[in-house]
């Protein structure tokens, strides 16, 4: 197993069925109206249930149920298919549209989590591997520090809806985010690296 992509894994999973769950609560909370459409645009989601209760009810549920789904079972044989199963659910009851990216993202590197990382083996020589697997840490770190930064902008200055959104705090948000997205780059790289340099010490 490639414990350090598999970390990542699982982290990314957590926080994109957060986010579903908080794009479904967004929604709950208008009530029992119909949501006069599949696109949702002032909470960035879409859905096929014509009704807001019921669309962040069913959000939630599959939020949750992503959140469970990555911190016990991603890993399993058939693990990464059923993520991408409850990951379309969510999207099409509203989990919100930001969620395909990191969803493609997991379910890419979920595959890959019991493979011997041959591919990588041959494009990293042996001694750009060890200096890359020593920058794992600051990247992981790097990342969630800039996503979690992003969210918390997203949730408490620019919610899902159609109240006021201050233009600076909308570019701050995205400028973390896509920070987040170059330190995830970086991480995935170097948590092969990592992955690599682990498993030939085990061999040795």
């Amino acid at each position: 197993m490639n414990n350090c992509t598999k970390l990542l894994v699982v982290i990314i999973g957590i926080i994109t069925g957060s986010t579903g769950f908080l794009h479904g609560l967004a929604e709950a909370m208008r009530g029992n109206k119909p949501t006069n459409g599949i696109m949702m645009a002032d909470i960035g989601a879409i859905s096929l249930i014509p009704n807001y209760l019921l669309t962040g009810i069913a959000a939630m549920f599959f939020g949750v149920s992503m959140i469970v789904w990555s911190a016990s079972s991603i890993h399993k044989k058939n693990g990464p298919v059923a993520f991408m199963v409850i990951s379309i659910l969510l999207f099409l009851s509203g989990g919100g549209i930001m969620m395909v990216l990191p969803v493609i993202i997991v379910w890419a590197l979920a595959a890959r989590l019991d493979k011997p990382l041959n591919w990588w083996r041959k494009i990293l020589p042996e001694r750009s591997r060890k200096t890359l697997s020593g920058l794992w840490k600051l990247s992981f770190i790097s990342c969630f520090f800039s996503l979690l930064t992003a969210i918390l902008i997203w949730i408490f200055l620019t919610p899902p809806g159609p109240s006021y959104k201050s233009p600076v705090y909308v570019y701050t948000c995205w400028s973390f985010l896509l920070l987040a997205i170059v330190f995830l780059i970086m991480t995935i790289i170097t948590g092969f690296a990592r992955d690599i340099v682990v498993r030939d010490e085990v061999i040795i």
